[in-house]
């Protein structure tokens, strides 16, 4: 304690200490036992003499000043501190069907092995996080710092790695500008954009075209002659029609198809999988909405305890920014704090499933992160061997099968903004197609309202290096599982749904030197 501190705790002591406002023996016996200073253990003493005449004389003393010791909250309990008490949802724990399996996909044979719990054996997983162009750090990005040019430029490249995907896929050897006047058909490049600030309808669709054969140029497009097409602001495409005054291209066929091909599961033979492995993938919020006694996440956690699988996938968000306990400024903690704690808690799991692996997938709606997309990954100083953090969005190779996940609803962000006419399948594998077909997590542009996205990061990080063999997009849309273009697609919905339960996904890989089996279930909470 130096001379300072000590004048400014004098002070403090003598201006409570007169009204019988502090509690002095605990404060006496702190001075006393930690300074090494004569004067002020002489002091500490004066002024104790000067306490003890007043109670003789009668003088009562309240301490209303309490100096607290940090409680430490039982590792089973996952409510935050609050100003106010934390209640259970009623709608929850009244719930009928929990462990309920909602839909299967797959073998039936590894469909009855899946929900069988501790029946796997011991895999020597080898995962890795496969990088992106720009490798897998975002520490060179500079949030919100955009130069316009670098920007376009950024776009342009795009257009043009993908609109050359396309025209090899469907055998087109050139494309011209798309404000040549010709009518002859001939086939232009660009991306969709509409001519409004409104949603786009098959009248208000615009193509930008590329740099080096457009100079950026804009054309609306006439899609009456097409018989079938899937448009969406930010979409790379490829069209084949005729121009004859150079202000509006009559198209006559759409294509938009980049995907790349599906990752070989036998490219590094040493490290492949060869066995059975168990994934279990669950989508944040994690409480319900009415509440933050985190009933849902306890459950998860009890489910993992007992099935003890490979690999546990959890999306954000952890402590939802939309929530209303939330908004109300009621947690007597910082958020971050409390996430160091549910992440504590996810940390015990290792002495009840010491061979699960967890992996936390970051989001920007979390109250503790950045409001950026891509979104790093979560800091944590919290060290724990069975916990890894990684980005939104990510691609995981777990010993040959790779795994897409993102935490952030594509799904519903484009079917806000798609148009469609005669198209075949269902509207939720067209939706998924597109994140393929375009080889990214994020393919609309701009982006939905409420999502701040950083156009250096989505290029960098937010590209798809392959086609995955399993594909995680959490959505409001209905659970599903799906197989698109060779893919298996996962929408596990998410975990809590308003003040009542939501569902997970849980996925059984079963491969060897030959073939790679996948199934799945979707489980209620």
């Amino acid at each position: 304690m130096d001379g300072l501190q000590f004048k400014q705790l004098k002070r403090f002591v003598a201006e409570f200490g007169q009204l019988g406002c502090i509690c002095e023996k605990g404060i006496f016996q702190a001075i006393g036992e930690s300074s090494q200073c004569n004067g002020y253990r002489k002091w500490t003493i004066g002024y104790r003499q000067r306490f003890d005449g007043l109670r003789s004389r009668g003088c009562c003393f309240k301490s209303r000043v309490k100096i607290e010791i940090e409680s430490t909250n039982h590792p089973n309990d996952l409510c935050p501190a609050s100003y106010s008490p934390t209640v259970g949802s009623a709608k929850y724990a009244s719930r009928t069907n929990p462990g309920a399996v909602v839909h299967s996909y797959g073998d039936d044979k590894l469909l009855q092995s899946i929900a069988e719990p501790c029946s796997l054996d011991f895999l020597n997983l080898r995962i890795a996080q496969v990088p992106n162009d720009d490798g897998d750090t975002y520490t060179k990005a500079m949030f919100g710092f955009e130069l316009l040019h670098e920007k376009a430029s950024m776009f342009d490249n795009n257009i043009r790695y993908l609109s050359q995907c396309i025209m090899k896929k469907n055998g087109i050897s050139e494309v011209t500008s798309v404000r040549c006047k010709t009518q002859a058909e001939v086939s232009v490049a660009g991306r969709i954009e509409c001519d409004a600030d409104a949603r786009l309808n098959p009248k208000s669709v615009v193509l930008q075209g590329i740099w080096e054969h457009s100079l950026s140029q804009t054309v609306p497009v006439d899609l009456d002659n097409v018989k079938q097409y899937s448009l969406f602001p930010g979409q790379t495409v490829v069209m084949r029609g005729v121009n004859p005054r150079g202000d509006k291209f009559v198209a006559q066929e759409v294509f938009c198809d980049a995907s790349l091909p599906v990752a070989d599961h036998k490219a590094d033979m040493i490290n492949a999988l060869n066995g059975k492995m168990s994934i279990v993938i669950a989508a944040g919020p994690y409480t319900t909405s009415d509440n933050m006694a985190y009933e849902p996440l306890k459950d998860f956690v009890s489910y993992i305890t007992t099935h003890k699988p490979h690999v546990v996938i959890m999306t954000g968000p952890f402590l939802d920014s939309e929530h209303t306990k939330v908004k109300d400024n009621t947690m007597a903690e910082t958020f971050k704090s409390f996430f160091d704690k549910l992440i504590d808690n996810l940390g015990d799991l290792s002495n009840t499933s010491p061979n699960t692996k967890i992996y936390i997938v970051s989001s920007s709606k979390d109250a503790f992160h950045v409001n950026i997309y891509p979104t790093p990954a979560y800091p944590s100083k919290r060290k724990h061997g069975n916990i890894h953090f990684i980005p939104d969005p990510c691609t995981l190779n777990i010993s040959g099968v790779v795994v897409g996940v993102t935490s952030t609803d594509i799904l519903m962000h484009t079917s806000q903004e798609e148009i469609s006419l005669g198209m075949s399948g269902d509207k939720l594998s067209r939706l998924a197609g597109h994140v393929l077909q375009q080889q990214s997590y994020y393919p609309l542009w701009p982006a939905a309202a409420g999502l701040a996205v950083d156009a250096a990061l989505w290029a960098a990080h937010a590209q798809l290096a392959v086609t995955p063999h399993i594909l995680v997009l959490p959505s409001n849309f209905r659970y599903f599982v799906k197989d698109v273009n060779g893919c298996v697609v996962v929408n596990p919905e998410h975990l809590t749904k308003g003040t009542g339960g939501g569902t997970f996904a849980r996925l059984l890989i079963a491969s060897d030197n030959n073939d790679k089996k996948i199934s799945a279930q979707i489980v209620r909470i």
